[in-house]
């Protein structure tokens, strides 16, 4: 094909004039209005569709897959600077799927066997044993979805549990196979979306495995486990295989995420957008792209191990603030980023093996530079212990550097 349609989000007030995509020496150019209004502040992030073809002066087709690296190039009304952003090839969260009850679908539990519904409790509980789930499977409005040990799930073509109540998963021993497992065996599992519950979820002893995002009609999440605007506690979870953008998906809400495992994930292992929480005691290892994703939130992130992070071990965007304590990171492409207005300060960190250690630049234009301070910081065999954009800002081990670099984000995605 010569055409390719893309979903396009303003995040800044100001309207944007696209310009083009391009890949390699080839460009696609909007076929018809060329122009995105700018977000109200406050509002919900609105995405619309923009068809683009090939320009006039080209007769070959577009051939593209997961692997093709694509950029929107883009200016502000009225500023003749061109901007450029990475197009990500997953799909996104579009919070009108959650207000117009796209997921807020009949339940249809009432023929499952091994479902128990309590009407008077306001609760589903699971009982032990090992099920197979086929369909997508819709809990009550504000029910508690409940689950103990020696309970084993295996989703299959492509079956999902949505719930707008909390969700208590508390499963046994790991070493006695009593603990909660939810898994695909056939690779078409969706996993788990909790949204705007009306109290808190629990979730401890409970393992994750092979799991993709659930998603209806051309409507996908972002994460195989997800919760939106529904604060969770995790306590020895794991979390590993998944076949998704992210392996967790927190948004706009409160968490705690205690001696957890996050393995083998295809991309993210966990993202954070909006919210505000605590990772303690966690390891994540094999992780595809990055190991810590956080926009818009405020963390605290103590004892963590990092290792092989296909991107960054901990990334800071979008006036994100982060505190470290003890944090190792190794066999990684970046250590530690801070970027568009994001603040990262910590203690006690060792990076070891990385292309890059700490990286500090703008992202997106309506945001500004990054902020890195820490201290007690050790650097082994880094190619390059410090990456630093003009009007970012670095002190380590109170040191401030003034070594600046031009175009970082393009450095970093060349690195392979």
């Amino acid at each position: 094909s010569n055409k390719v349609q893309l979903s396009i989000n303003n995040s800044q007030s100001l309207p944007l004039i696209i310009n083009n995509i391009s890949f390699g020496s080839k460009q696609l150019v909007p076929i018809n209005n060329n122009k995105i209004k700018g977000r109200i502040a406050g509002s919900d992030y609105e995405f619309i569709d923009m068809n683009f073809s090939l320009k006039s002066d080209s007769s070959m087709n577009v051939k593209l897959d997961r692997k093709s690296i694509l950029k929107l190039n883009y200016t502000l009304l009225g500023n003749k600077k061109i901007h450029s952003t990475e197009i990500s090839h997953s799909p996104f969260i579009d919070y009108k799927i959650i207000e117009n009850r796209f997921f807020r679908h009949h339940f249809n539990i009432e023929n499952i066997e091994f479902f128990d519904l309590n009407e008077t409790k306001k609760t589903v509980t699971i009982a032990p044993g090992n099920w197979i789930f086929k369909d997508q499977i819709f809990i009550p409005e504000s029910y508690k979805l409940v689950c103990g040990s020696n309970t084993s799930i295996n989703f299959l073509k492509s079956a999902f549990i949505a719930t707008s109540g909390s969700v208590i998963l508390k499963g046994g021993d790991f070493k006695k196979n009593e603990h909660v497992y939810f898994y695909s065996s056939d690779s078409t599992g969706r996993g788990l979306f909790v949204f705007e519950a009306n109290s808190d979820s629990f979730l401890s002893n409970v393992e994750f495995d092979n799991l993709g995002s659930p998603s209806r009609g051309k409507w996908n999440l972002l994460g195989a486990i997800n919760f939106y605007e529904s604060d969770v506690v995790l306590e020895n979870c794991i979390f590993k295989n998944n076949r998704s953008e992210d392996a967790l998906n927190i948004i706009r809400s409160d968490f705690e995420i205690n001696n957890c495992i996050f393995e083998n994930t295809l991309r993210d292992a966990f993202d954070s957008d909006f919210s505000s929480g605590q990772i303690v005691q966690s390891n994540f290892i094999n992780c595809g792209n990055d190991c810590i994703d956080l926009s818009g939130s405020s963390v605290q992130v103590n004892d963590i191990f990092i290792y092989n992070a296909g991107d960054k071990g901990i990334s800071a965007g979008e006036s994100s603030k982060i505190s470290l304590f003890n944090i190792e990171i190794s066999n990684s492409k970046v250590g530690i980023a801070s970027k568009d207005n994001s603040i990262v300060v910590g203690n006690e960190l060792l990076m070891e093996s990385c292309k890059i250690g700490v990286t500090c630049y703008q992202k997106k234009p309506e945001f500004g530079p990054g902020n890195i301070n820490l201290d007690e910081v050790v650097f082994l065999e880094i190619d390059s212990p410090l990456l630093i954009e003009a009007g970012s800002s670095v002190s380590i081990n109170e040191e401030i550097s003034s070594q600046y670099s031009q175009n970082v984000e393009d450095k970093i995605l060349s690195i392979k």
